[in-house]
């Protein structure tokens, strides 16, 4: 019963998802992948489709957007971090020629295997300039990241002992429309490469890193039932693999302290393969000193903190962990914008860590990293005029090339703000507002919590959060404390005029 129960949902989703669109809306004149599997614990891919709007719908089309459908394997679509297209119209030259647009997930439609997402191309790209020319074809760049697309083999190896992953994906382009031609493109990130497949029977080649599947030619639109190619590459990775099981961050935003106070609890965890024997520290201090240790070890880690971060410090549950070197740099307001990994070296300031112990696959290790911020001086915090206030704070401290599964950034504000809103550079899972009670607070701080899976260095943008604080809000809290003070030197006072021995 439950079969034909699964059986009939997708056979609606099917009919629901044929209902979108047909394969005759556009012509592709070309479907490129690349996958660049450098990063390890996450993949970069990108898709180039050279689009070209058939000539019925040039002359009936009086939309200013045309829905274009892409297909992404149900597997990258359920790790899926980040998405983002560009179009460009014909050559291009000028700014309102492309348009940065964000593709959205069709919920309830799709085909057996895949997932479906909609991108409102301008239709304006696709209008003749003249009535003797053609109109342009578009070029759609799609960029996306996506988690844990590749898998160590053997899964378990000696400590001395080189790490191979393996992928297995799409060989051939995933469209919904056909193409005239195509190929799919991996690049791994070391020469070293064990083997390469194709299910499909097509030309697989091999040039240095990189694994060429196609090229295709009279690519079929993806249908219901059709057997798509599925490649495979197994390959040498010289660096560990690692990824963020959890990364929560906890930031206090103090007026009095001009002062933003950040803390990351981190769960870092080496993906790569199970150790398989016992760990000898003899042979590891060894490779350490001959500079040749395994490639899934991981002894240190870089993060970029923000430009004008002070204070740093690096612990675990045992206490302060000395293995490590903090470089601060200067306050760069301009910079604020600009994710961490991306600034340049003498803006960002560097922390490097060590871990307390070498990290090999399947271990974990969990620590905290804080900081301190200048509001005023790194351009962090801004008066709006008035009582109003915004506070700008990334959402978390990307690692380049590491994936996150799931990130948490608490904001909490001084108590008394009011009037709180938050605008976000992407899309969250949720948004809860509440309370946080610490030392010396009365009523409590208002807080933000963010809450977001599959994260990754795209991630790293700035929330901001606008609220109101009034100056008897920002006096509240000397106030309380004055009068607690004086309530208890006023009952140290009475206390020792009461006459406390009992009459004879």
């Amino acid at each position: 019963m439950r079969l034909l129960l699964s059986l009939l949902a997708l056979s609606a989703a099917a009919a629901r998802a044929a209902l979108l669109y047909s394969p005759a809306d556009f012509h592709l004149l070309s479907a490129v992948r690349s996958v660049d599997l450098a990063s390890g614990s996450l993949a970069r891919i990108q898709d180039i489709h050279v689009v070209r709007l058939p000539a019925a719908r040039q002359r009936d089309s009086t939309h200013a957007e045309l829905d274009y459908f892409l297909a992404l394997s149900a597997a990258e679509a359920a790790q899926l971090s980040f998405f983002e297209c560009l179009a460009k119209s014909g050559g291009g030259l000028q700014a309102s020629d492309r348009a940065v647009l964000q593709p959205e997930r069709v919920v309830g439609a799709s085909l057996p295997g895949s997932q479906l997402f909609r991108v409102a191309l301008p239709a304006r790209f696709f209008a003749q300039q003249h009535d003797t020319v053609d109109a342009p074809d578009v070029t759609l760049t799609c960029a996306s990241v996506v988690l844990h697309q590749a898998a160590p083999l053997p899964r378990e190896v000696a400590q001395k002992e080189d790490m191979f992953l393996h992928w297995r994906g799409d060989s051939a382009p995933r469209t919904l429309y056909g193409a005239d031609k195509g190929r799919v493109k991996v690049r791994v990130p070391h020469p070293r490469i064990l083997s390469f497949a194709n299910s499909g029977g097509a030309e697989a080649t091999k040039s240095g890193t990189t694994i060429t599947f196609g090229p295709y030619e009279s690519i079929a639109p993806l249908a219901p039932g059709a057997e798509l190619s599925v490649g495979s590459v197994h390959y040498l990775h010289d660096s560990p693999v690692i990824s963020l099981v959890d990364a929560e961050r906890h930031v206090e935003i103090s007026h009095w302290g001009d002062n933003a106070a950040v803390e990351d609890r981190l769960w870092l965890r080496n993906d790569g393969p199970q150790l398989k024997g016992h760990f000898s520290r003899i042979d590891h201090q060894m490779s350490s000193f001959y500079t040749k240790d395994n490639s899934h070890v991981l002894n240190s880690l870089v993060m970029h903190l923000p430009a004008g971060a002070k204070d740093a410090y690096y612990l675990d549950q045992i206490g302060n962990i000395s293995t490590s070197h903090f470089r601060p740099s200067p306050p760069s307001p301009p910079h604020s914008f600009t994710s961490t990994h991306l600034l340049p070296s003498n803006r960002a300031s560097s922390l490097d860590l060590n871990p307390r112990y070498p990290l090999l696959g399947g271990w974990n290790f969990t620590f905290s990293v804080g900081f301190n911020l200048g509001l005023s001086e790194g351009g962090w915090g801004k008066h709006l005029g008035g009582a109003k206030y915004s506070v700008a704070i990334p959402f978390l401290t990307p690692i380049t090339d590491v994936a996150v599964d799931m990130a948490r950034t608490r904001i909490v504000l001084p108590e008394g703000a009011s009037d709180i809103s938050v605008s976000l550079p992407f899309s969250v899972d949720s948004e809860t507002h509440g309370l946080y009670t610490t030392y010396l607070d009365s009523t409590g701080r208002p807080c933000v919590l963010l809450e977001r899976a599959r994260c990754s260095d795209q991630h790293g943008g700035n929330v901001i959060v606008r609220y109101s604080y009034s100056p008897a809000a920002h006096a509240r809290k000397p106030v309380v404390i004055g009068l607690i003070a004086l309530a208890a030197f006023t009952a140290a006072m009475v206390g020792r005029r009461v006459e406390s021995k009992i009459g004879a």
